[in-house]
């Protein structure tokens, strides 16, 4: 039974700290669809010059999924897939109140108006009781005498069997294989996270709700990609090329709801070490071109500046060129995401 299975993995994954429930509740869908895809898409049309992140779009594709289930029958997730209807069905499988049918016309007005789909369309003798909710409409509709009783006998039943079963689990395994070919590009410990956030705090507590990147005020809070392997997929990554994180802002610790990113006080977070940052030597213009640029020095929110100067010559020239003190930088991104250079000449990497 594909719902079995599903749950099986999701306790089998949660063992070794994978959180996947967050794919399949229903709310944490919902709530990521308008977090991270219709709020930004009516930015993207009533403010000219709204940047998205690249793949906004892409995170609406499980509710997408869900609204493509739905044209194959009713309720297609909520039977097979979301965890409040898995737990319903594993409960109900001993359960021994069944209904029972012993003189049946095959009128089929109790298919029609079971709104579960608990019996069977073509043949209403058969019946699955794990999808049964108990509201009594076939006996209400029934021209004879289907009634509800508890089975002592222990009769075999007979579930309802259907097509849409094989359908989703074509989905599935098509989406397990898709993840496993682009995932393990990075790992935890190498994506840029918020400041009060570690790898086993994300992996054990983030609800992927990107409440955080919402409440962001310079944008730099962003889902993180499929590309960043499955585990990762919409948690809350720190992406210097689109923001940078405010010295003194700690909101994405405060609106955290499962202390997935600790509540940091400003002074606390200003000293939380997110990444540190190194100059590209080869890019730099100072470095390379021997022309002089103090952008990143300017831009640095440490009090004693992260970013120096130290003399240099090139070109028969004698110049400033910045070097980074690693030991005061927390990896804010600022120098990264305002370096004039096309390509950054300073970037921010993890330090684990």
């Amino acid at each position: 039974m594909i719902s079995a299975g599903i749950i099986a993995l999701i306790l089998i994954l949660k063992f070794f700290n994978i959180n996947i429930i967050v794919f399949v509740d229903p709310l944490a869908i919902i709530h990521r669809f308008f977090t991270l895809t219709f709020i930004p898409m009516l930015n993207k049309i009533f403010r000219p010059g709204y940047e998205t992140a690249p793949f906004f779009i892409s995170s609406g594709y499980i509710l997408l999924i869900i609204i493509i289930l739905s044209f194959f029958g009713e309720r297609v997730w909520c039977k097979f897939v979301c965890p409040l209807g898995i737990i319903h069905r594993l409960i109900s499988l001993p359960a021994r109140y069944i209904r029972n049918v012993e003189k049946c016309s095959s009128c089929r007005k109790c298919a029609d108006i079971c709104p579960t789909n608990a019996i069977n369309v073509i043949d209403p003798l058969k019946y699955d009781k794990t999808l049964c909710i108990l509201c009594y409409k076939c006996t209400d509709q029934c021209p004879e005498t289907t009634i509800f009783r508890f089975n002592i006998l222990n009769k075999k039943e007979n579930p309802a069997s259907s097509s849409r079963r094989n359908f989703l689990k074509s989905i599935l395994a098509s989406f397990i294989l898709f993840s496993f070919r682009y995932g393990k590009r990075k790992k935890p410990d190498e994506i840029l996270r918020p400041p009060g956030a570690t790898p086993e705090s994300i992996q054990n507590n983030c609800l992927r709700c990107m409440e955080c990147a919402k409440i962001c005020p310079t944008r730099v809070i962003q889902p993180s990609g499929l590309i960043n392997g499955l585990i990762n997929l919409f948690t809350p990554e720190i992406r210097p090329d689109m923001g940078y994180c405010d010295y003194y802002c700690n909101l994405c610790g405060e609106i955290c709801p499962n202390n997935a990113i600790q509540k940091l006080s400003v002074e606390k977070k200003q000293k939380w070490i997110i990444g540190k940052a190194k100059i590209i030597r080869n890019l730099c213009m100072p470095w390379k071109k021997g022309a002089q640029c103090r952008v990143c020095e300017e831009h640095c929110p440490i009090p004693e500046k992260a970013i120096k100067f130290i003399i240099i010559t090139r070109y028969n020239k004698t110049l400033q060129a910045p070097i980074v003190i690693k030991d005061l930088c927390n990896g804010c991104g600022i120098c990264e995401n305002k370096c004039p250079v096309h390509e950054p000449a300073i970037k921010v990497y993890s330090i684990k």
